[in-house]
């Protein structure tokens, strides 16, 4: 599961640092860990979503050669 961290979350006795921003994978255990400890501090990440450039309006549509 991929989590955001939205807060600032130190655990000192695990040795976890997470500042705002981090996007990291974690495993079902810790998420509910995370999730559980500080539910404020962590939302699930969003995946990317991979945009589809249009082609340029003048790729597909050419006049015909002249020179003929």
């Amino acid at each position: 599961m991929r989590l955001r961290c939205v807060g600032r979350y130190v655990n000192g006795a695990r040795g976890l640092v997470y500042v705002v921003g981090d996007v990291f994978d974690a495993t079902p255990e810790q998420a509910a860990f995370l999730l559980a400890d500080a539910p404020d501090c962590f939302e699930p990440a969003q995946p990317e979503s991979k945009a589809i450039n249009a082609p340029p309006a003048d790729k597909a549509i050419k006049s015909p050669d002249k020179t003929k």
